[in-house]
């Protein structure tokens, strides 16, 4: 998609913020919900997401046009099952949910994401500990 918007003038994309920068393609910056035209930046993404309240099930209720920061933002989303067919495969999910939201975060900047508030991150691994299970036959 990069390739194709850089290489046919005049052309619009949507690709991420990180594609784009690396590509050398010019971003525009879009009017949020107060007036302000803002680019996607890290910092703009924060003040959009700082105020995300969380429901039980850890989806967003309202992410949609913040009122302050980058306008277009959203989540990324982990589906795991509740029920696995042996331990082995359970205790894997749970170590790779569990390095994901402590360990992995420690790379989404540098990559221009925002990190998962910490004590939403501590509520879906005690979730995932408590709910994950192995599958009855």
């Amino acid at each position: 998609m990069a390739g194709e918007v850089r290489r046919i003038d005049g052309a619009i994309g949507y690709v991420q913020t990180n594609i784009a920068r690396s590509n050398n393609l010019s971003i525009a910056r879009i009017q949020n919900q107060s007036g302000s035209y803002v680019k996607p930046t890290l910092v703009e993404t924060k003040k959009a997401l700082a105020n995300v309240k969380f429901n039980p099930d850890f989806t967003a209720e309202n992410i949609n046009d913040p009122k302050d920061g980058y306008p277009l933002v959203s989540l990324i989303w982990l589906l795991f099952n509740k029920r696995y067919s042996n331990q082995n495969t359970l205790t894997n999910n749970n170590e790779l949910l569990t390095w994901i939201l402590t360990k992995g975060q420690n790379f989404n900047e540098e990559l221009e994401y925002t990190k998962i508030p910490e004590d939403i991150a501590k509520q879906v691994i005690d979730t995932a500990n408590n709910e994950l299970k192995i599958r009855p036959y």
